[in-house]
């Protein structure tokens, strides 16, 4: 099959039953035993830019534009949660390997961590102390975000390279 709108990003679910693809302001859903049907989530106002499934597969979660954190089950593609805590679009999300904890990143550097199953914004990580250059015209926007098996979070900067953060940190604001 083929998409004929751009594609942002896509996620395969961990029981391998799900393709989910990122398309404008729309995430589609087909089955990977058969990609001709097809569901279709529309809540995001603007591009959905990135999403990921938890390690359950009981979860999506996807991000964009609308600067919104989605939690969408997957048992029925009902929205569970609709975290509005970024003040810039949102352009990257992962989700912990305990499966507890969604990190996602903003076009200002902005790291945002929440309970998955709550909805509930946890604590924020400025990325701009990082860097001792304080470029607000350039800032440092969180292009990928990627947890390893240990739960440390990988966090790619477009301008600025790569940092591995402890993703244990405490739940307060950074």
């Amino acid at each position: 099959f083929s998409l004929t709108k751009e594609c942002e990003s896509i996620a395969i679910s961990p029981n391998d039953q799900w393709i989910a693809i990122a398309s404008q302001n729309d995430i589609h859903l087909h089955p990977l035993d058969n990609v001709s049907s097809k569901k279709r989530l529309t809540m995001h106002k603007n591009t959905a830019e990135d999403l990921e499934f938890d390690p359950s597969g009981s979860h999506l979660v996807s991000v964009g534009d609308d600067r919104t954190i989605r939690i969408w089950n997957t048992s029925d593609w009902t929205q569970k949660h609709a975290i509005q805590q970024h003040k810039y679009d949102i352009a990257s999300v992962a989700i912990s390997p305990d499966g507890q904890t969604i990190a996602s990143g903003d076009d200002f550097g902005n790291l945002l961590f929440s309970h998955l199953e709550t909805g509930r914004p946890l604590y924020s990580v400025n990325m701009h102390r990082y860097w001792p250059e304080k470029n607000n015209s350039n800032p440092p926007t969180i292009l990928d975000l990627q947890f390893s098996s240990d739960g440390r979070l990988a966090v790619a900067v477009r301008q600025r390279g790569v940092i591995i953060l402890d993703g244990r940190l405490t739940n307060q604001t950074q």
